[in-house]
């Protein structure tokens, strides 16, 4: 398997559209902590986003954190900890049985956990992703 390690957002966009142009599948991961859920994909290429790992900005009184995609949960929680702050939702922890998760991990609807009753789920609470393409 070809393991894509990326830089930048360029990247990320060069290399799906090169999978496009050749119609080939691609397994997108960020630190790899779900790839032992579920089947294995059946592709030859794998976009490892892990380098995208940063804050890129937080503006505590207004409530607002733009994260990369590989950005690990516990440094984004770490973050908004020191401020007092709470994620409307509640992001699954998966590292003690699978690693390093992102914050990715918390925008899937059935991992919204215990808070999700109260407040709006992340895809309804302020959880914006931006796609390249």
């Amino acid at each position: 398997m070809d393991t894509l390690k990326i830089r930048d957002a360029k990247d990320v966009e060069q290399a799906v559209r090169a999978a496009i142009a050749s119609e080939q599948p691609m397994e997108i991961i960020g630190h790899g902590s779900k790839r032992l859920i579920g089947q294995p994909m059946a592709t030859n290429a794998l976009l490892d986003l892990s380098a995208l790992n940063g804050v890129t900005s937080y503006e505590p009184t207004e409530l607002i954190i733009t994260v990369q995609a590989g950005a690990p949960l516990a440094d984004v929680k770490s973050l908004i900890d020191s401020k007092n702050q709470q994620f409307a939702f509640e992001p699954i922890d998966t590292s003690p049985l699978l690693g390093t998760p992102n914050l990715g991990t918390g925008r899937s609807p059935p991992h919204q956990g215990w808070r999700r009753a109260r407040p709006p789920a992340g895809r309804a609470g302020g959880v914006r992703l931006r796609r390249q393409l």
